[in-house]
């Protein structure tokens, strides 16, 4: 019997754009490997720390090497192992979820939905629609995106007309035979990688 093919846990979708695949609870965070600063998409959950810094060194990075991380909203799947970068990483997030970090707030965050400890942390630059950020081979320009939560963004580098959304948005809810079809649709009509 053919065991099932693992699949990799970093995915490089662009030359220095990096996808690092987690388990739950965690989301899937991305690298952006510029020419002046290392921009990580999210951290995931404090729980998935150890398969984010595996996922840096697959790239011949570690944790110090990250200079900035954008924080796509403030639920702790996405941001829950920002204290384990606190005080040596920049923090930047939509200023709408910048103010839910800042007070901590366990039910906002959802940090209480796996006993998830919340540590303090803040973001250190609060983010605006359409703001750019130069990396110096990439642009990304900050979309605010509200829905899943009110401080949602995505980033678009519109040079390349590529975009790295933090919660996927889905067309319609998809059924679990249609799930990959799903994904593969939104990828292509959002993500030109």
């Amino acid at each position: 019997m053919d065991q099932a093919k693992a699949k990799p846990k970093t995915v490089e979708l662009r030359q220095n754009i990096y996808q690092f695949r987690s388990e739950r609870p965690g989301c899937h965070v991305y690298l952006v490997k510029g020419q002046r600063k290392n921009v990580l998409i999210d951290t995931g959950s404090a729980a998935n720390f150890a398969n984010l810094t595996a996922c840096l060194a697959d790239v011949g990075l570690a944790p110090n090497d990250v200079h900035l991380i954008i924080l796509t909203h403030e639920h702790f799947d996405h941001i829950g192992a920002c204290p384990l970068f606190y005080e040596r990483t920049v923090v930047a997030a939509h200023s709408l979820a910048a103010n839910k970090m800042e007070l901590q707030d366990e039910f906002v965050t959802m940090s209480k939905y796996l006993d998830e400890g919340a540590k303090h942390f803040r973001a250190d630059i609060w983010l605006e629609a359409d703001t750019i950020l130069d990396l110096g081979n990439y642009r990304l320009r900050v979309l605010h995106t509200p829905g899943h939560c009110s401080g949602c963004i995505c980033l678009y580098e519109p040079d390349k007309s590529c975009c790295l959304p933090g919660t996927r948005c889905w067309p319609a809810a998809p059924s679990p035979a249609s799930s990959d079809q799903a994904i593969s649709a939104t990828t292509s009509s959002h993500c030109s990688f």
